[in-house]
C-alpha cells in the first residue's frame, strides 16, 4: 500500500497563514487594548460630601 505524497505549494502555506493570522492578529490587539485599564494606577478614592438637610 501506498501513500500519495503531494509537495506543497509555498504560496498556498503563505496564504493559509495570513487566514489564520489576520483574524489572530485583531483578537489580540482587542484583548491589549480592553486590558490596558486594568493595569493603570488608579486615583485614591475621594470623600462624597454628605447631604446637607434643609
Amino acid at each position: 500500500m501506498e501513500i500519495d505524497q503531494r509537495d506543497s505549494s509555498p504560496v498556498a502555506i503563505a496564504f493559509a497563514w495570513i487566514i489564520v493570522l489576520i483574524p489572530l492578529s485583531w483578537g489580540v490587539y482587542q484583548s491589549v487594548i480592553k486590558s490596558v485599564p486594568l493595569f493603570e494606577p488608579t486615583t485614591a478614592p475621594t470623600a462624597m460630601p454628605s447631604p446637607s438637610k434643609h
